[in-house]
């Protein structure tokens, strides 16, 4: 089964890691669109940080070597904000197409599906 066809008219946008994940989930998000992002792995916490970064325009390095300023810090909380007001879900439960399928058909129409493979 190919997925691009069963979820038809959803844009299915195939990523190798979180930072081109993040990347387009925060460009989704800024154009008001939703997403329905599905994490194969244990990538979930470090997508979650870099779309956090992604949105708050503040360098995902900065938030590890801990030298964010204060506007830095607020931009941060206001991006954590609209993550839980707005129009993304995260899911990494499903690992197959299959699943994936089913968990789209059953939650709120989107407008952008993403779906993250582990780097091998």
């Amino acid at each position: 089964m190919n997925l691009k066809d069963g979820l038809y008219p959803l844009e299915v946008v195939y990523t190798e890691n979180a930072d081109t994940m993040s990347a387009l989930a925060a460009q989704f998000l800024k154009q008001g669109k939703k997403c329905l992002c599905f994490l194969r792995g244990k990538q979930k916490e470090l997508f979650t940080q870099k779309l956090l970064c992604a949105l708050a325009d503040v360098a995902y390095e900065k938030t590890q070597d801990g030298t964010i300023d204060e506007a830095e810090w607020a931009r941060l909380f206001a991006a954590a904000n609209r993550l839980v007001t707005g129009n993304v879900h995260m899911d990494s439960d499903a690992v197959s197409d299959e699943e994936i399928l089913v968990k789209c058909k059953n939650s709120p129409s989107s407008d952008a599906v993403l779906i993250l493979f582990p780097i091998k």
